[in-house]
């Protein structure tokens, strides 16, 4: 591909044609040959791969591990034609790190390196000059995780160092080896309520103290490492800042920032204006407010990892990818691959070196500096998305590069969502003479195990929990949109569930997405699956048994699991653990055109109603919509029981008080009226005024407002027709809320609806 003078070279590996490609890595050995690694899907296996191309040609795949888990393989070469790949893999209960050797003829069994207590995620790999190899991972255990090395050496692996201390909640590291041994680690900690950059250090045979590389109250996390050609190790990572607009929508401001290590301490690396914040991300991930609103739509690449790439003259590229159209579609717009360089005196303007690719990625570190930039990709569009490419171009100079500008962004201005959130208190009902409590929660987020959505799993929970103030959280990301969901990221999304669930503080349940779509007469039917325990399989809509709706169904009925059917339009089945339906979410307030809700209560089927954020964008909680249900407890098993027994309503975002009731029954339930039905309600909104519909089959029959923030009524309906009638209650507050287009609504919306009472009389 051309671009202004930039030609790069491409060699497609064609890894799509056996299975979906998940992640993979690449490192140049001494010899100029590049391996790379990944793990494959199919057929519910999953397999690491490896394969050799020597700039002439490519080897045969070879399989180096076969389980029904592989996941994110990492490799490095050694200084005699040797390479090293580890992974993660669940077997039995836990996650374990395992790896394989190449000595330059083959690859060696695989063989596990982790403790069996513990869970090992997210490695990360670096070798030296004397073919000594560090790996560096996550050790889950208990609520906590630590970050842990382990060095092999003279072919034999040394004890495990604890690299991390005493810190609690550690991720993500990365490890760059020096020509001379050392080795620098870095990685992103979460505490009170915020992430930052650490790293640590093994200089000459010693280890540093634990040292902090960023230096700000935003998160920042998400590290990318390497070395110069000086040995010096540089760090880039994200920067994450709440923002709101004027009309209450809620996102964050993404950006790079850079850090250069000195052998005692960091110091980060100014623009020369003296900023620090070395690239602005939000082009594809935010929202634009002016002069005319913009949505943000998916994306099959990454928008927020940066990367950092020594060059062959001493310098440092600091390289990230973006998607090419700010609002363009999903299955249509690939990337740019973006960059400054640092020359030793100062950065470089942003440019453009590729465009038309998805989800590039440098070489490992450790590998040997070159007279060539090389990228890895998964390849364009129109090609098969698990087709890894490698690229390699001349070392590119700026100035020969096309510029990318930002343009116009504002609008957005910086948010204490501490602050911000809404100050009520816990609510109460007894019904029956059981007392009930009123829960918070968001049932429908997205993370970057969907095709489409970014946010890190701990991230999106941290996020749920401690800035938008939720009770209860579920990560339901799709089995199956344009890439399937593997058995690696259903294992790793339940993981994270269970780590994360605390009863009295914060519920997560373990669910995803049925994603079928353009099927059962719809252009979607969706469902939102959630399970009461973490230990459930998952039923994708690309396979046989659950394929349409009925079979999924009878899927489910084998299981603990509910299912809530989500968009505008959906078709039931008989099957009762169709519980809730999503009445509005993000994208849109699907009761606002409620002919096809009341169509389906109209013919019998009985459904609650809850709200889902069904968010893209990294907050859950705080994306325009929520569900309140009233449990006994404050438990996995009380909250679910609820959302079983629909005593749940919905909202656009705020956490309005309702409590709804015909006769004896409250919300949810059914009942036999002997007479006029008594409608009784109170209601409590965040804002005034305040008002409140009761709807009956469909048609509103009474209405009453107040000036204040509080309705209390009583009112018997004396026209109930015979049969089985349904109501349920609209509480309306404050004054309208905007809307935009795509996934991007106002947090803290203005309306609530209840769960409907069936009604015979």
């Amino acid at each position: 591909m051309n671009l202004k003078g930039l030609r790069w070279e491409s060699v497609n590996l064609h890894t799509g044609r056996e299975g979906h490609v998940g992640g993979f890595s690449f490192t140049r050995d001494c010899e100029g040959r590049v391996w790379v690694v990944w793990d494959l899907f199919t057929d519910r296996r999953e397999a690491i791969v490896a394969q050799l191309w020597d700039e002439e040609e490519l080897s045969h795949p070879h399989r180096l591990s076969v389980s029904s888990s592989c996941y994110r393989p990492q490799v490095a070469s050694g200084p005699e034609g040797d390479a090293f790949t580890v992974w993660s893999s669940k077997r039995g209960g836990g996650w374990g790190l395992y790896c394989s050797l190449f000595d330059g003829e083959e690859w060696s069994e695989e063989y596990r390196i982790s403790r069996e207590d513990e869970d090992a995620l997210s490695p990360s790999i670096g070798t030296d000059l004397r073919g000594n190899v560090w790996v560096v991972w996550e050790a889950h255990r208990g609520g906590g995780s630590a970050i842990k090395t382990r060095a092999f050496r003279d072919g034999r692996w040394l004890r495990e160092v604890r690299v991390s201390g005493r810190m609690r909640h550690n991720f993500r590291p990365v490890v760059a080896v020096g020509r001379n041994g050392d080795v620098h680690i870095v990685w992103d900690s979460y505490s009170n309520g915020t992430y930052n950059i650490y790293s640590r250090s093994r200089i000459g045979g010693e280890w540093t103290d634990i040292m902090r590389v960023s230096s700000d109250s935003e998160w920042e996390f998400i590290p990318a490492l390497t070395l110069d050609a000086y040995q010096r190790a540089w760090a880039a990572w994200l920067r994450s800042a709440d923002v709101a607009n004027v009309d209450g929508v809620v996102d964050q401001w993404p950006t790079v920032r850079c850090a250069r290590f000195d052998g005692v301490g960091w110091s980060q690396m100014p623009d020369r204006d003296g900023g620090l914040d070395l690239a602005a991300l939000c082009h594809g991930l935010l929202p634009k407010v002016h002069p005319v609103k913009t949505g943000v739509w998916g994306y099959l690449g990454r928008r927020r990892r940066p990367m950092l790439m020594p060059d062959g003259s001493g310098g440092v590229w600091l390289l990230w990818e973006r998607k090419e159209a700010h609002d363009g579609s999903t299955t249509k717009t690939t990337g740019l691959l973006c960059g400054r360089l640092f020359d030793g005196h100062t950065w470089s303007p942003e440019v453009i070196l590729h465009r038309g690719h998805l989800f590039y990625s440098t070489p490992n570190s450790g590998s040997v500096l070159d007279e060539k930039m090389w990228i890895c990709t998964r390849g364009a569009l129109e090609e098969t998305l698990g087709d890894i490419h490698i690229l390699s171009t001349e070392w590119p100079i700026p100035e020969g590069c096309p510029r990318f500008r930002l343009g116009e962004w504002s609008g957005w201005f910086p948010l204490d969502l501490v602050g911000f959130r809404e100050s009520v208190r816990r609510r109460t009902v007894v019904v029956r003479g059981v007392k009930y409590r009123l829960y918070w929660g968001d049932l429908h987020c997205h993370s970057v195990l969907s095709a489409d959505a970014e946010g890190e799993l701990d991230e999106l929970l941290f996020y749920a929990r401690d800035k938008a103030g939720l009770d209860f959280c579920a990560i339901t990301d799709n089995d199956c949109y344009l890439m399937p969901m593997s058995n690696s990221d259903w294992f790793l999304s339940q993981h994270y569930s269970m780590r994360f669930n605390s009863p009295g503080r914060f519920i997560v349940f373990s669910g995803y997405e049925w994603t079928k779509r353009n099927g059962d007469g719809l252009p979607y039917n969706h469902r939102t699956i959630l399970y009461q325990t973490d230990d459930q399989p998952i039923f994708r809509w690309t396979e046989p048994p659950s394929r349409r709706i009925e079979g999924l169904s009878r899927c489910i009925e084998g299981t603990n699991g509910m299912m809530q059917p989500h968009h505008q339009k959906w078709r039931l089945s008989a099957s009762e653990r169709e519980r809730n339906v999503e009445v509005c979410s993000g994208w849109a307030v699907y009761i606002d055109e409620p002919e096809w809700i009341h169509r389906h209560l109209a013919e019998g089927y009985r459904f609650g109603f809850v709200g889902g954020g069904d968010s893209h964008r990294r907050n859950p909680g705080l994306c325009g919509s929520l569900t309140g249900v009233f449990a006994r407890a404050f438990t996995r098993e009380a909250i679910f029981e609820a959302l079983k027994s629909r005593r749940a309503y919905a909202t656009n975002g705020s956490r309005i008080f309702l409590d709804f009731r015909v006769d004896d029954a409250f919300m949810g339930e059914e009942c036999r009226s002997r007479g006029a039905p008594k409608i009784r309600v109170q209601a409590e909104g965040t804002k005034r005024p305040i008002s409140l519909e009761v709807v009956r089959n469909g048609e509103t029959i009474h209405t009453v407002k107040s000036s204040g923030r509080e309705i209390s009524l009583r009112y018997v309906d004396g026209e109930c027709p015979r049969g089985w009638s349904y109501y349920y209650v609209k509480v309306a507050q404050g004054c309208k809320v905007p809307s935009y287009p795509s996934n991007v609504a106002v947090a803290k919306g203005n309306r609530a609806w209840s769960s409907p009472v069936w009604v015979y009389r």
